[in-house]
């Protein structure tokens, strides 16, 4: 699997082993569903926030002109287990840019904070770069260049996803890879039917 996708997409590592499973099934349902929403066009549905933010998350916000939230939820089934899972996307906007975080988990855990700290993280990011007289060779990076200049690109794309029935996401793997650390669990999920994070140009709002 690494050779079809050689990335960090579907993995998760930690000190406990049920948990970092579990957080491995989220990464790997996480980058299924942002490829089915932007390459694939399928809708997510626009949402408000359905708890109180933090004063931290809220200061984070206060540095976009503009916000967007999006859910979706998704039942999968893992070993013969049915689990409940829900995406939640973040969009941070500045005057030309456009800056997204997500998370996915169960509706009882923080579907909301995590993401805008990823969405501040990567505007904050693009600020040192364009100061940066490094050359970004990482596509993600390159992706992250792009969309602080390009919002508009990135909302023709989510424009785009106007189809409505889903397909069900079918485990492609779901693999405890040996660390050789002992209390240290290595994870690694993938969906099948996706295309990597890795594929494609810099205009592909997907990173």
């Amino acid at each position: 699997m690494m050779k079809d996708f050689p990335s960090s997409s579907g993995f998760a590592a930690g000190f406990d082993n049920d948990s970092t499973k579990f957080r491995a099934i989220c990464e790997g349902l996480e980058r299924w569903a942002w490829s089915k929403w932007i390459d694939e066009n399928y809708q997510i549905d626009i949402v408000q926030p359905l708890m109180k933010l933090n004063t931290l998350t809220m200061k984070m916000l206060s540095e976009f002109s503009d916000t967007l939230w999006l859910r979706k939820d998704f039942e999968i089934t893992i070993d013969n287990k049915k689990m409940n899972l829900s995406l939640s996307i973040f969009l941070g906007f500045t005057e030309h840019g456009i800056f997204p975080g997500s998370r996915v988990s169960t509706i009882n855990d923080d579907l909301f904070e995590h993401p805008v700290i990823e969405a501040h993280r990567n505007f904050l990011n693009s600020k040192l770069k364009s100061v940066s007289t490094i050359q970004s060779i990482d596509i993600i990076h390159k992706r992250l260049m792009y969309f602080s200049n390009h919002q508009q690109e990135a909302l023709s794309q989510i424009r785009n996803a106007k189809r409505t029935s889903w397909p069900n996401p079918e485990l492609c793997l779901l693999k405890n890879l040996e660390t050789n650390i002992p209390g240290v669990f290595l994870w690694r999920c993938l969906f099948k039917n996706f295309i990597g994070w890795h594929l494609g140009n810099e205009d592909r709002f997907v990173y």
